[in-house]
């Protein structure tokens, strides 16, 4: 990507999303002045739909964001990695480019335990790339949108899982998925998968 390509998506999910709920206000009080940057804004998620494609993945905000560390301090986040796949652990010396597909769980309602988790992927796994597969409901809704594609989100499609394999890229899957989020119940630990 281009520096100014990146300068243009830097601002584009900088500008609008944090700012979406006063601009719908403001819309109403003054429509002539604000309705443009929100159909740029929605333009821009129409017409460079980043989830179809490889992503759009922010490494700085999935490490460094002050929220995400804070969550992951508070909730004593930990990832349990096999050894070999670690960095330097064996399934990587043996394929050091190699693709692989992780299944993470549980999904159940605290999904965004992912998002918190992205940043910790760097130091713990051998990998190069990865994209995790997301619902496309999270593509639609902003803010949302923006903290999915920074965290290594594409859509959860057929079409695009098997693009960004090709491309290198290793799949993050949390199976269960909208269900299991619907179904899960205080106390009971039931995955929801289909056969």
């Amino acid at each position: 990507m281009s520096f100014f390509g990146a300068l243009r998506d830097t601002l584009l999910f900088f500008l609008f999303p944090f700012t979406l709920p006063l601009m719908l206000v403001a819309c109403y009080a003054y429509p002539t002045y604000v309705a443009p940057p929100l159909i740029a804004y929605f333009a821009h998620c129409i017409f460079w739909s980043h989830e179809k494609r490889d992503g759009a993945p922010f490494d700085s905000f999935s490490k460094n964001f002050f929220l995400f560390k804070k969550m992951r301090r508070s909730m004593q986040l930990r990832l349990h990695v096999p050894p070999s796949l670690k960095k330097g652990g064996s399934s990587f010396a043996k394929a050091p480019d190699a693709a692989f597909v992780f299944a993470i769980h549980p999904h159940g309602v605290g999904s965004d335990f992912r998002a918190l988790a992205d940043g910790m992927f760097y130091d713990e796994l051998g990998i190069k790339s990865w994209r995790t597969l997301a619902a496309s409901i999270l593509f639609r809704l902003p803010l949302i949108r923006e903290i999915c594609l920074w965290t290594h989100c594409v859509d959860a499609s057929r079409p695009v899982a098997e693009r960004v394999m090709k491309k290198g890229h290793s799949i993050m899957v949390l199976p269960g998925g909208e269900r299991e989020q619907l179904m899960t119940e205080h106390g009971k630990e039931v995955s929801q998968t289909r056969k």
